[in-house]
């Protein structure tokens, strides 16, 4: 399985592969583990829309692109806080780096991502949304599929969608929900 992140989805759409980065498999979290992160070395929570290929694909047509994804989930990535270029950065070879929420079925059209961090043992009290149009999936599996072979299990992570929940700290939680359903309870360690 391969995270494959697209921080400019328009850019890659249009053929720019430099917008793309790939995860190795030991960078993914199971779902519900907690991330432990160095405290030595400040990091931020980003939480996006992500979504997972559910066959095998290469150069798929635009026209049916949409169909090789099956759902959808909030992704946690644990990013470097002073990167002047994060994308350039190597924290996507790091272990522990992504975190996935529980998927759900992909939805049609506009669905709202909401997330939030606080300190354990607080409610949390802020929360940013952002607004994920899922008409552009087809367009970015497509693209994406004219770089590298999609498998069954690999997810596509809208990094230009994502919301900064702040610091990346000891004894935070960071929870995300799609469409006010919860898909992502992750505790910082």
């Amino acid at each position: 399985m391969k995270t494959i992140v697209l921080w400019n989805s328009d850019a890659v759409a249009a053929g720019d592969a430099s917008d793309l980065s790939v995860g190795v498999d030991s960078a993914v979290l199971r779902h519900g583990e907690p991330l432990f992160v160095d405290i030595e070395r400040p990091c931020c929570s980003l939480v996006c829309p992500a979504v997972r290929i559910d066959r095998l694909g290469t150069h798929i047509p635009p026209r049916v692109a949409r169909s090789y994804a099956d759902a959808m989930a909030a992704y946690h990535l644990l990013m470097p806080e002073n990167a002047a270029d994060a994308r350039r950065a190597v924290w996507g070879l790091s272990d522990r780096t992504f975190a996935p929420g529980e998927f759900m079925p992909l939805a049609d059209g506009a669905v709202t991502f909401t997330a939030s961090a606080y300190a354990i043992g607080d409610k949390p009290n802020t929360s940013a949304s952002v607004i994920f149009d899922t008409g552009t999936v087809g367009a970015a599996i497509a693209a994406v599929s004219a770089f590298c072979t999609l498998r069954t299990g690999d997810v596509l992570v809208f990094a230009d969608h994502g919301i900064n929940v702040g610091a990346a700290t000891v004894g935070t939680f960071v929870d995300a929900s799609v469409d006010s359903t919860p898909s992502l309870h992750l505790k910082i360690k």
